[in-house]
C-alpha cells in the first residue's frame, strides 16, 4: 500500500474540493472535473500531470493576492473589515503557494527518481 505522506498535497486539495462540492450544490462543472483530476493524481501520481496541476495552483493563488491587494486598495477607509479580507487572503495565498512550490518541487525530479522512491515504499518495514 502506498504512502500517505508522498501524497499529502494531492490529498489535501481533493479533501478541499470534495469539500466545496458538498457544500455548494450549484457546483460547476470545472470543479467536478478538478476533483476527478486530482483523484486521478492521489492514485497514479502522474508527473506531468502534477506539475500541470503545481503551476496552476501557483498562477491561481498569485491572482488571488493580486485581486485581495486590489480590493484593499479600493477601500476607502481601510478599516477591521479591509484588514480582515487582506489578512484572509494573503493566508489563502501562503497555504496555495507552498503547497503548489511543494508539488512542484516533487514533480521536478527525474522520473526514475520518483519511482525509485515509490518502490522503497512498497518495501515491507521490518
Amino acid at each position: 500500500m502506498f504512502r500517505i505522506r508522498h501524497r499529502i498535497h494531492e490529498l489535501i486539495l481533493l479533501t478541499a474540493s470534495v469539500a466545496y462540492i458538498l457544500i455548494d450544490r450549484n457546483t460547476h462543472f470545472l470543479v467536478l472535473g478538478l476533483a476527478a483530476l486530482l483523484a486521478f493524481q492521489f492514485l497514479f501520481q502522474h508527473r506531468i500531470t502534477g506539475l500541470t496541476i503545481g503551476g496552476s495552483l501557483m498562477i491561481g493563488a498569485v491572482w488571488l493576492l493580486i485581486a485581495a491587494v486590489s480590493e484593499f486598495s479600493e477601500m476607502p477607509s481601510p478599516g477591521n473589515r479591509a484588514m480582515e479580507r487582506l489578512a484572509g487572503g494573503v493566508l489563502i495565498f501562503l497555504v496555495s503557494s507552498t503547497i503548489s512550490v511543494q508539488m512542484l518541487s516533487k514533480y521536478m525530479h527525474h522520473p526514475a527518481d520518483t519511482q525509485a522512491e515509490q518502490d522503497d515504499d512498497l518495501q515491507p518495514r521490518s
